[in-house]
């Protein structure tokens, strides 16, 4: 029995002697989509405007042949529509539709069977903001009709993105600004609450004249008040 076991033992030993063992099997075809190779896209993560435009260049390790493939570049938008990028093509997308809430929106190309995605956050960064009282259509200097002691007035704002278009929920540029009042013994921001007109309320708190000063996305415009007695 024992030289039985002893024979097995020594066929074994030369089997074994004779096996190679071998790396794990690497998948670096590009056409591969659970290949562990470099595919990336290479540009901007964000923009802020609607009408810009961006591009992405595809970086891949080995390089793409040059012919016998077709590329197709993707840009799904967002979910609510309230924010749209269009693939122009060639790596290049056009910003149609965004607001100052910000979104994620995943952009892409696809090669084979291979889809490449890139996030980008997309939306409205104030690059204009002017403030008045009256309506914005019809502006009316603050300080030109004094305001009652606990009276409220309405102070209008102008945004703008930097393409010059008209900033959407506006509600959300208020909710990442500063507003206060020089003195808030005369003039209080106290009844202001963040809205889609980008409506900023005052209350007369005591006599004088002092000024509202309202800052967001690194801009800063200010108006004066004046309050007089009940």
């Amino acid at each position: 029995m024992a030289h039985r076991r002893l024979v097995v033992g020594l066929l074994l030993g030369a089997a074994l002697a004779g096996c190679r063992w071998e790396a794990p099997f690497t998948r670096d075809n590009l056409w591969d989509p659970g290949a562990t190779n470099v595919k990336e896209l290479l540009g901007p993560d964000s923009t802020f405007a609607i009408g810009d435009t961006f591009s992405l260049t595809l970086r891949t390790e080995p390089a793409l042949p040059a012919t016998g493939y077709t590329i197709s570049w993707f840009a799904p938008g967002d979910a609510d529509t309230s924010t749209y990028v269009y693939a122009a093509g060639d790596g290049r997308f056009l910003v149609t539709r965004a607001h100052a809430d910000f979104a994620v929106v995943t952009v892409g190309v696809a090669f084979g069977d291979v889809t490449v995605g890139h996030q980008v956050i997309v939306g409205q960064r104030l690059a204009t903001l002017a403030l008045t009282c009256g309506t914005v259509a019809a502006p009316v200097a603050c300080d030109a009709t004094p305001l009652a002691v606990n009276a409220t007035r309405a102070v209008v704002s102008t945004m703008l993105d930097r393409n010059g278009n008209a900033i959407r929920r506006r509600q959300a540029v208020m909710a990442r600004s500063t507003y206060v009042t020089r003195d808030p013994a005369v003039l209080s921001v106290q009844p202001t609450t963040p809205n889609a007109a980008g409506t900023y309320t005052v209350r007369g708190a005591g006599i004088g004249s002092t000024w509202l000063v309202v800052t967001a996305d690194g801009r800063r415009d200010s108006v004066r008040v004046v309050v007089s007695g009940p």
